[in-house]
């Protein structure tokens, strides 16, 4: 399962969430197919160059999923929880949607644990001496000094990132719709005989960008929210990741 790869490309002409033309079709499919190379050679860095310019032509959820992929299997935790985020925001029932969510509750559990509490360690108990000489001054004993709320902060930058993705790809899919409105006018409204899918594909781009939109917003809301308890918080603070099936949340656990 950590290797597997959604082919985005064959789909393209019939699913993009964008009308691309010929020409960045088939340029996407080259960026996609260089990515391919590099993400089964393990160059992720290269893979991920490589999708992201397939993206920028052809946009496609299966193209985030797979670079969610390429940043896990390379380390970079924090990026790929973000991407796979975005990708189950842009297609919650696609066919990467079970393995993504089973990743974000696996990087979620793992960034949480990054920093683990450390125990101040416990001062020398000093003799006394069997000479009338006077006590030695005891040396300070150093203190390890643990970072209360860490583990909230990170999760809630995190967060914070995903809610910031989401919002983009919310823009992106208004000015989509934007733009298949204007098209649709000018070919003389939704019952235009020639082109009813325009319709509807205007329609699934404005669907998306409120649902984009209005996660996106949520979910930059819960990150600055978990940011602050973390500064806040005097003690370790509980954090839990809870499923649905569709959707990831976490659970926090304060006294106040």
């Amino acid at each position: 399962m950590t290797r597997i790869l959604l082919v985005a490309l064959l789909l393209f002409s019939a699913t993009a969430s964008a009308d691309p033309s010929p020409d960045s079709l088939a340029e996407a499919r080259r960026h996609y197919s260089a990515g391919k190379t590099f993400h089964d050679a393990g160059k992720y860095d290269e893979a991920i160059a490589e999708y992201r310019a397939a993206q920028a032509l052809a946009p496609h959820p299966d193209l985030i999923f797979n670079i969610g992929q390429c940043q896990r299997l390379k380390g970079d935790r924090r990026a790929a929880l973000a991407t796979y985020q975005t990708y189950l925001a842009a297609s919650p029932e696609g066919r990467g949607a079970p393995e993504a969510r089973a990743h974000v509750e696996t990087l979620t559990r793992e960034i949480a644990a990054e920093e683990p509490s450390v125990k101040p360690a416990t001062p020398p108990i000093l003799k006394p001496t069997p000479t009338p000489t006077p006590t030695p001054t005891p040396t300070p004993t150093s203190r390890s000094t643990s970072t209360p709320g860490s583990n909230l902060r990170i999760a809630g930058m995190v967060t914070a990132g995903a809610g910031l993705l989401l919002l983009a790809g919310g823009g992106f899919f208004a000015l989509r719709a934007s733009s298949i409105a204007d098209e649709v006018d000018s070919l003389g409204g939704p019952d235009h005989p020639w082109d009813p899918d325009l319709y509807q594909s205007g329609k699934d781009a404005d669907r998306n960008a409120v649902i984009l939109t209005v996660a996106g917003g949520a979910t930059l809301t819960t990150g600055a929210v978990l940011y602050y308890l973390g500064v806040r918080s005097g003690r370790e603070v509980p954090v839990t990741v809870a499923t649905d099936g569709r959707n990831v949340m976490l659970v926090v656990a304060r006294r106040f």
